[in-house]
């Protein structure tokens, strides 16, 4: 599927983002090293940067997004929490005083949204009536993809079965 394939992108009038993170968008301040290993082992879906002040400390936030059975999400969240750990360790090494945190937000493909969802989205910043309005955006745009996606599959097993005729029983 090319669902965000450039020629789609640009045939729905959509103009495609970079895939990796350009190297001018991540701070002066970060190493050599951990700016490498952001552009090309490690792209997070959301990668946040907060400067230390006089009374704070730096922080980095490194977000992971993973669609994931309903019923069953311990695979992805295994697979979500291996998926950055050498920029973790590298951002740990290069960055001592700096907080880092780690964040894998699973949503089940048929829309559910689990318990530990809507604290996860506060940490990041969003509460009040945001929060409620982004729980419910991603409720709906899964329960969206989960019908597009079945009746893509259904129209191409109709495709399939006008393509040979000779599979139907004839009267």
């Amino acid at each position: 599927m090319d669902l965000g394939s450039d020629t789609s992108c640009a045939a729905d009038g959509i103009v495609p983002l970079p895939h990796r993170i350009p190297e001018e968008a991540l701070p002066d301040s970060l190493p050599p090293e951990i700016k490498e290993a952001l552009r090309r082992h490690s792209i997070p879906d959301a990668f946040l940067y907060k400067p230390a002040t006089e009374t704070e400390r730096a922080e980095y936030w490194i977000v992971e997004i993973k669609f994931c059975r309903d019923t069953d999400r311990e695979g992805k969240l295994e697979q979500a929490r291996e998926q950055h750990r050498e920029l973790y360790n590298a951002l740990g090494a290069a960055r001592t005083g700096a907080k880092l945190h780690y964040m894998s937000l699973l949503i089940g493909v048929g829309g559910s949204i689990y318990n530990g969802t809507a604290s996860q989205l506060v940490k990041l910043g969003v509460n009040g009536q945001d929060l409620k309005a982004t729980l419910k955006a991603i409720h709906l745009k899964s329960t969206e993809m989960l019908h597009w996606i079945y009746t893509s599959k259904l129209k191409k097993e109709r495709s399939k079965d006008k393509k040979a005729p000779w599979k139907h029983k004839r009267k």
